[in-house]
């Protein structure tokens, strides 16, 4: 993993580069399970999208030392919640919000494609204003509550039950011992 602050230099540049303001959108559009390796395994091989959720909340930080994953149940909903560390924010904003929008559109996406089911969200909350709002809604066909204090995606509680049709668990818990060696984890 290399340190955020390189990639974030490397991220500035390529928007200067390119020219598009909003490469975090583009990028959680075109992002798949294999760019998050072993993590991407785990979440793939759960029995249903709640182990899955699981599983990437446990083990994100194998992939970022900044982003946190946080998945809350309450009543009826479930909410994948999206944490910036705060220095991050404060010293490169608009890389922070890209790796948000790329976060929160792959974790959409992926639920279908886990599933093979379509589960839209009931309700979302970025804590900034993207660029391409209108087609983020369309893309997740709800509204987008904005300048909220927390970024996450709001599903129904049964989208959690959906069955995972790649779903092997015994290879989920030899993935799962081994990213726990890899986290210090006695497992």
């Amino acid at each position: 993993m290399i340190p955020f602050s390189k990639f974030a230099h490397f991220a500035q540049w390529l928007i200067q580069k390119s020219e598009s303001k909003e490469i975090g959108y583009h990028l959680g559009k075109q992002s798949n399970l294999a760019a998050m390796g072993m993590v991407g395994q785990l979440i793939q091989t759960s029995r249903t999208l709640e182990e899955a959720l699981q599983q990437a909340c446990k083990f994100f930080n194998l992939l970022s030392e900044v982003l946190s994953l946080r998945f809350e149940e309450d009543g009826q909903d479930a909410r994948l919640i999206f944490t910036m560390d705060e220095e991050c924010e404060r010293d490169f904003p608009e890389i922070c919000q890209q790796l948000l929008l790329t976060s929160m559109i792959f974790s959409f996406k992926e639920v279908y494609l886990l599933s093979l089911q379509h589960a839209y969200p009931k309700e979302i909350q970025m804590s900034f204003t993207p660029i391409h709002q209108a087609e983020m809604e369309e893309l997740f066909q709800c509204p987008i509550q904005l300048s909220g204090k927390q970024n996450y995606l709001q599903f129904d509680r049964e989208v959690l039950d959906k069955k995972i049709v790649f779903a092997d668990y015994e290879l989920m818990l030899h993935l799962e011992k081994l990213a726990c060696l890899r986290m210090g984890i006695h497992f």
